[in-house]
Formats: structure tokens, C-alpha cells, sequence
């Protein structure tokens, strides 16, 4: 099954074996494939999903163990045994710690998330790691919506870049990277992670769901012998909702909460979505 997949959907099979074997949890009736409303693949359900089914009690389509979330206190402990205490209380501020956690484990000869990080494009989808003339093209496309968040993005670009040459030359030779993997760590970091109390998750499989406003937001339950788990669940414009055979597996990444400015929101997640024309 596997290898007659392509190489994308190939890797998004083989994160999802991983997934499973270490406490995830996805429904049978989903699988990976091309998004019928945006140009990547997506979360697809192969039959009907209601929303009476549920998963070890609590209504969910998606289960991410605690174990499988990374976490800046999991990159803390991942380089503390590379980086002095303040190397990594340097990296604290903007996503840093977390985006050179995921480059020194990227570049590992095997490590334990690798089947998560070869689903992560070589290109971070965040809009100021964007190359200048897609960049440039994506904001046209996007009107209105993006006037004004050029230069913001050349400023952010240059900042960032700045900083990863430093981080480099600080301690890039103790982790094996280089300015260019830093910087992929971080538009990795802005374009994927769940932030919140201005820290930084990346949630395997649940961050292969693309975006809408109407859809439901992820949440952190409890069940199993207490142990923490975040849930995908289905809801259209806030009410539990069915979703159809073919059709797509939606979250709402909150951006508009996050990032009320347009450009913050293009910025980081390299698109601005319907409802800041509202």
C-alpha cells in the first residue's frame, strides 16, 4: 500500500504508522490525500463520519498523546546535553528553542520523530521564509488583503536571518547546522506550531488538517487513567457537524485571535485566510 503511494502521501502513511504505534489515534475513515479546496493534501475521510462515534469515550476523530507533542520544554531537554543553560535561554523568544530542536533531530542519523519530520516541507509554508517572487505572487493573489505585508516580510526576513547567523556562529558547530537549517527550523516553527501562552507545539498528524474559521478548534482533554491527550473533533460554525464521504478534514487554526494584523497572519502561516475581508 505504501509504496504504490506518492512520495508525499507516502511519507503521511508512514507518520501515521508511527502514530498509532506509540498511543495516537486517527479514525479508520481517514486518510491522506489532495485537498479539494486548497492546492496540498489534506485530511480526507474515505466514508461518513457522525458525530455519535468516539474514541475511548470522548467524541474524536484525531488523538495526540502528550508523548508525541513537541514542545519547548521537550527541545530543552532534547540540547541541554549539547548547549550550555544560556545558549538555550537565549533561543527562548519567538519560536527559536523549538526551531533548533527540530533542525538537530531533521539532521540525526535516526531520530525518534523522524517519521513526523519527513512529512515537514523542505520549504516552510510561513510567508517571510517564502522566496521573494512567490512571496510577491501569493500577495498578489491575495488583493487587498495584502497590501502593506511586503515590507513587513522583508523586514521579518532580514531579522530572522540575522539571528540564525548568530545562533550559527554561536553554537551551530555543537549541533551540526548551519545558518540555512535554523532558519528552516523556525519558518517550520511559524508556519506549523499551535502557539499559545506565547509558547509553541508542533502536533503530529493533527497539523496535516488545513484551515477554517467554521470548523472546530483543537482542545486538550483527559481520559485513559488521566493521561493528557489534544483531540480533533468535527463542528461546523461552533455545533458538533457529520462529515461526508470526500470530503475534508478541517481545523480552525484561530487566526484571527493570534494574529488580528493580516500580515502577522501571512507572516506566519504563509496565507490570509476568508474571514479577515469580514
Amino acid at each position: 500500500m505504501i509504496a504504490s503511494l506518492p512520495p508525499t502521501l507516502r511519507t503521511l502513511e508512514k507518520l501515521s504508522v508511527w502514530f498509532s504505534a506509540h498511543g495516537g489515534w486517527i479514525h479508520p475513515a481517514l486518510t491522506f490525500g489532495q485537498s479539494p479546496l486548497y492546492s496540498c493534501r489534506g485530511v480526507i475521510s474515505t466514508e461518513d463520519i457522525s458525530i455519535t462515534e468516539s474514541a475511548f469515550g470522548k467524541q474524536a476523530v484525531i488523538l495526540l498523546p502528550t508523548a508525541l507533542q513537541i514542545t519547548d520544554a521537550v527541545a530543552k531537554d532534547g540540547l541541554s546535553s549539547r548547549l550550555s543553560s544560556s545558549s538555550v535561554q537565549a533561543l527562548q523568544a519567538n519560536g527559536w528553542l523549538l526551531a533548533t530542536f527540530l533542525a538537530y533531530e531533521r539532521h540525526k542519523s535516526a531520530s525518534f520523530w523522524q517519521p513526523y519530520l519527513e512529512t515537514i516541507p523542505a520549504r516552510p509554508s510561513a510567508g517571510w521564509s517564502l522566496r521573494t517572487q512567490d512571496a510577491a505572487h501569493a500577495l498578489r493573489q491575495l488583493g487587498n488583503l495584502g497590501q502593506g505585508c511586503k515590507a513587513h516580510i522583508k523586514t521579518l526576513h532580514k531579522q530572522y536571518d540575522m539571528a540564525a547567523q548568530k545562533h550559527a556562529r554561536q553554537f551551530g558547530k555543537a549541533l551540526g547546522l548551519t545558518a540555512a537549517d535554523l532558519l528552516w527550523g523556525l519558518g517550520t516553527v511559524h508556519g506549523r506550531a499551535y502557539v499559545g501562552q506565547d509558547a509553541h507545539r508542533m502536533l503530529p498528524m493533527i497539523d496535516a488538517c488545513n484551515h477554517s474559521q467554521h470548523a472546530a478548534n483543537v482542545e486538550g482533554i483527559r481520559l485513559l487513567n488521566d493521561a493528557t491527550y489534544v483531540r480533533a473533533t468535527i463542528k461546523h460554525q461552533g455545533q458538533p457537524a457529520t462529515l461526508p464521504a470526500g470530503h475534508e478534514l478541517l481545523l480552525d487554526y484561530g487566526a484571527r485571535q493570534t494574529y488580528p494584523n493580516p500580515c502577522d497572519c501571512f507572516s506566519n502561516y504563509g496565507f490570509i485566510p476568508e474571514e479577515y475581508s469580514v
